[in-house]
């Protein structure tokens, strides 16, 4: 597909701008500024152009050269999360000291004159596995470390919960025959039925349903979608952080293995 071809020709340029210079969140002085819509905003997260939102404060870490401080956005999430806050700007603004932030403007309406849909952009952009890499952490802090995403033994990956766990968290996998994506659906289910328990067990309960619901809610909001490719990429690298795991927990365990295990 051109399309994907170029995408990526577009973000190796991005990535050579912005590694001339370290972009972070700081105060702004007086300096011009190009402000983005809010499709805009979304494209340069995908091609992850830097970008981010700006917030009105003063006396911001005693720096007084400017009236802005400026956010770092990089992620569909944060973007939406900061345009909602009322204490920042409500517009994206590429950053300013990159050696020439017009040309990531046009590079930005460049993609944006190609009409892909977001399921498009995501999957040409790499944007997938990126949200799949987050997707496990995400997961993992939501549960408090009680649900994982883990490699199954038939090949894929699969989140295996903590036997104290009463509500499941249950990934699946949807193919939209059309575009040979993949649509990532997430749902609860009770794993414990007829156990009797007392008042502070059903508490329990009640707190890992509300820790699922959030977290389906936020999943929902800004869907799942990626390539096999990326399906498989996430499915090794999960695999090769379970065989890292397991040595550095055999090694705690028996101290004479990690050199024997050197040696071979």
């Amino acid at each position: 597909m051109a399309e994907n071809k170029k995408i990526s020709e577009i973000m190796k340029i991005i990535s050579d701008e912005e590694r001339e210079v370290s972009v972070y969140e700081r105060h702004l002085g007086n300096t011009s500024l190009i402000n983005l819509t809010e499709k805009q905003a979304r494209i340069a997260v995908y091609l992850d152009a830097p970008i981010g939102i700006l917030g009105k404060e003063l006396d911001y870490r005693d720096l007084k050269n400017g009236d802005y401080v400026f956010y770092r956005v990089d992620s569909i999430e944060c973007l939406n999360d900061y345009l909602k806050d009322n204490r920042l700007e409500n517009r994206a603004t590429i950053y300013p000291y990159v050696p020439d932030h017009k040309k990531i403007l046009g590079y930005i309406e460049q993609v944006e004159e190609m009409n892909l849909s977001e399921h498009e952009l995501k999957a040409a952009s790499g944007y997938g596995l990126k949200q799949l890499r987050q997707l496990a952490e995400r997961i993992e802090n939501a549960t408090d470390g009680k649900q994982q995403v883990s490699e199954s033994c038939l090949g894929g990956v699969y989140i295996k919960q903590d036997e104290s766990v009463t509500i499941g968290l249950h990934m699946r996998e949807n193919v939209d025959f059309t575009t040979s994506l993949l649509h990532l659906e997430f749902q609860g289910y009770v794993r414990r039925m007829g156990v009797h328990m007392s008042v502070d067990g059903i508490k329990e309960i009640a707190m890992e349903a509300e820790q699922i619901v959030k977290l389906i809610t936020e999943l929902e909001q800004e869907p799942i979608i990626v390539s096999e490719e990326e399906m498989t990429q996430w499915t090794k690298e999960i695999a090769a952080a379970q065989f890292e795991q397991a040595i550095t927990d055999a090694a705690e365990q028996d101290p004479q293995l990690e050199p024997r295990m050197g040696m071979m």
